[in-house]
Formats: C-alpha cells, sequence, structure tokens
C-alpha cells in the first residue's frame, strides 16, 4: 500500500471480485486516488472491461476486432453442444491446505453451465466456492469430476487430493472414475483468465463432454 501511494498515480485499476484489492480501496480514495474496480470472474465481465478499455483509449476497432471473434467462436461452441445429455459435473478447487467446491457463478463453472452441464454444488448454499463434502459427491455421483489446483507445490496439492477424496474406499465407486472422467485442468486456460483464448478454453471443455461431437 505505501508503495502505492509513494507513486502518487492519478488512476488505480482493481479487481473487486479480489480480497487482497478490495481491502486497500478505501485506503486510495481517502488519499484521493480516483479507484476503477472491476469484475473479471465471468466471460462477460471479460467482454465488458475490454469495452469500457477500448473507449478510453478510442480503440473500438480493437474491440471489434478482437472481442467480436471471440464471441462468435464461444457462441457456436455453446450452440453446438447436445442439450439432452444433462450431465452432472463437480469442480474441485485443490490447495496445499484443502479442497473447496466451486459452483456455476464460477468461470469454470460458468463454462460448463453453458455447455448444458449440471453441477451439483449449485444448491448447497450462496458462495461461489463451497465447502468440500465427500459425502455430497458420492451421493450426488457426478459424470465428470474437473479438478482446478492453484500453487507451485503439485506434490503437496496431490498429496491433499489423495487424503481428502482420492484414498476414500467409495472414491473408486464413482461413475465419473470407473469411466475415467477425472479431470485436472490446465492452469493457463482455466485457472488464470483465458481472455482471448475464451474459445479455446470452451472447446477444449466441449471435448472433454462430447467427443462425439466436438473432435
Amino acid at each position: 500500500m505505501e508503495k502505492i501511494l509513494s507513486l502518487q498515480p492519478d488512476l488505480v485499476i482493481a479487481l473487486s471480485n479480489y480480497s487482497g484489492h478490495r481491502d486497500i480501496i478505501p485506503a486510495l480514495e481517502q488519499s484521493n486516488i480516483e479507484v476503477a474496480a472491476f469484475d473479471n470472474d465471468l466471460l462477460e465481465d471479460y467482454y465488458r472491461t475490454v469495452r469500457i478499455f477500448t473507449a478510453i483509449t478510442g480503440r473500438d476497432d480493437l474491440y471489434e476486432s478482437h472481442i467480436e471473434n471471440v464471441k462468435k467462436s464461444v457462441d457456436a461452441i455453446i450452440e453446438k453442444a447436445p442439450k439432452d445429455k444433462n450431465y452432472k459435473v463437480v469442480i474441485l478447487f485443490a490447495t496445499a491446505k484443502g479442497i473447496t467446491v466451486r459452483d456455476s457463478n464460477t468461470m469454470v463453472g460458468e463454462m460448463l453451465k453453458d455447455l448444458n452441464t449440471v453441477n451439483i454444488s449449485d444448491n448447497s448454499g450462496t458462495a461461489d466456492t463451497k465447502t468440500f463434502s465427500m459425502e455430497k459427491i458420492i451421493q450426488e455421483d457426478p459424470d465428470f469430476i474437473f479438478v482446478q489446483t492453484m500453487g507451485t507445490d503439485l506434490g503437496k496439492i496431490e498429496e491433499r487430493l489423495k487424503n481428502d477424496a482420492l484414498s476414500n474406499p467409495a472414491w473408486a465407486s464413482l461413475t465419473a472414475v470407473k469411466e475415467d472422467r477425472y479431470i485436472v485442468l490446465p492452469k493457463d486456460l482455466y485457472m488464470y483468465k483465458p481472455n482471448q483464448r475464451y474459445a479455446e478454453a470452451y472447446e477444449g471443455l466441449a471435448k472433454i463432454l462430447y467427443p462425439e461431437v466436438f473432435k
């Protein structure tokens, strides 16, 4: 915070959905520094953010050439996705410290919902990130288990997954596990924001869900 203040910026761009940014906004505003805070979790957030910045810089041409292409490709993938499968999915968010589950109001959750899946955690409370429950997963028996990992120590993350989930005797009985539908997602598209690669991210999930359609 002191470093930011020492630079005396005219404008600070922040993410309103990131607690580390939200916490310093009041202090910045008290110092008469303008703050522009953006949501950046979902696809429409990305479109809107690019729209705002290209308008500020007077480069509407970049919005039209960039976002319109992304939107056209994403919309085509969503339209092509089968609407009668209704696969049940769960998204595990794993770190070395613990595992939570994520619903459809998150980046990957939104993509899976757009591709006509049913997230088993959507009815478990109001928070986007929810408590991991092995009992809930066993009860719902999802068709696909997707895993997001955060952190650099993959060994500890894998150990956490093993201790909290994979070593449970009931784990092997899950449909997703028996049918080899336990997928650890690559970070570049599904942990970090894919931005101009959104179509690639959607297509990657579509190929996993519907290999007979997306070849």
